[in-house]
């Protein structure tokens, strides 16, 4: 049996998406919460959210331009306008100033970068925006798809290294996809989850999370800015980058190569390890009976030589 106060929450949650549906259905641009964001973008296509504040002078005007949006004939589906005064919100998807925009597409945010939100300028924008425009790199499609290390002939590469669990994280992704969109004909842009791609942390040293990475043309450039701002993150990928040290990006390492470190680092546990002087005593004594082992084999081959120089 559901308890009282978790029915009364189940009803609650549930009146207002019937609100919802029905502000949809005549039209009308309605105002969400985070619970009802989660269901709206997971149920369409096409979701556009407007962020307002209180102290905002043109959110006013933004919501009119919203309502006049009209979306590109490719859409196969109808767009959900609506809008949030939810600060944690709003902060939950990088944004920090109002009135800004977020287009969700299949449940990806994308953050509008207009300077101002007019709508058929953000008609047109939707247009570029309703294609995938980021790609997700793994430890094994990595070097074959960017060629970093051996001449990047598929073009430059600027690379998010992310963990699905970082909140910071999170509140990057919009900034990141709405300047993909924008350069998607000039330079690639990607993904790769730090939790399940390991062997690209150690090629690359990667330690900070997010992490952002510039390839072009074997070299390798990190994005050193706090803030993923669509601005900062374009000029830096333009222009910027030039004022970032180059480094040579690091060839893919061979099987024999990770053997050889994984030796070296069994080692260097060892010796921390507690009874390294037996390790080491036991290591010298090995070492020991191989040299007269290896002395012995020797003779025994010399040794036939000299009978035969004595008949």
């Amino acid at each position: 049996m559901l308890s009282k106060a978790v029915y009364l929450n189940w009803l609650l949650v549930n009146i207002v998406y019937s609100i919802w549906i029905f502000g949809q259905s005549s039209g009308d641009i309605v105002e969400v919460t985070p619970e009802i964001l989660d269901t709206f973008v997971k149920e369409n296509r096409y979701v556009l959210l407007l962020f307002k504040s209180a102290e905002c002078a043109d959110c006013s005007e933004a919501a009119d331009e919203l309502e006049k949006v009209v979306p590109p004939e490719t859409f196969s589906d109808a767009v959900v306008k609506s809008l949030s005064h939810n600060a944690e919100l709003a902060t939950h998807y990088g944004v920090s100033e109002f009135p800004k925009l977020v287009f969700f597409r299949q449940g990806t945010p994308v953050l509008y970068d207009g300077e101002k939100i007019v709508s058929s300028e953000v008609s047109a924008w939707l247009g570029l925006a309703e294609q995938e425009a980021v790609q997700i790199l793994t430890d094994d499609t990595f070097e074959h798809l960017t060629q970093a290390a051996t001449g990047a002939t598929t073009g430059d590469w600027f690379v998010l290294f992310f963990k699905p669990s970082c909140p910071k994280c999170q509140q990057v992704f919009p900034a990141f996809e709405s300047v993909a969109v924008r350069v998607k004909q000039r330079m690639n842009f990607a993904t790769v989850d730090m939790e399940t791609n390991k062997k690209l942390l150690e090629r690359f040293k990667i330690e900070k999370c997010p992490t952002a990475i510039l390839f072009r043309q074997g070299k390798m450039y990190e994005y050193e800015p706090e803030k993923y701002e669509p601005k900062a993150i374009t000029s830096f990928v333009e222009s910027w980058y030039t004022n970032v040290q180059a480094k040579p990006v690091p060839v893919e390492p061979t099987a024999f190569d990770r053997l050889t470190e994984s030796i070296a680092m069994a080692l260097k546990e060892q010796l921390h390890d507690p009874n390294r002087k037996w390790i080491i005593l036991s290591g010298a004594i090995s070492v020991a009976i191989v040299t007269i082992v290896i002395i012995a084999i020797c003779a025994c081959k010399k040794s036939p030589e000299g009978k035969k120089k004595q008949e």
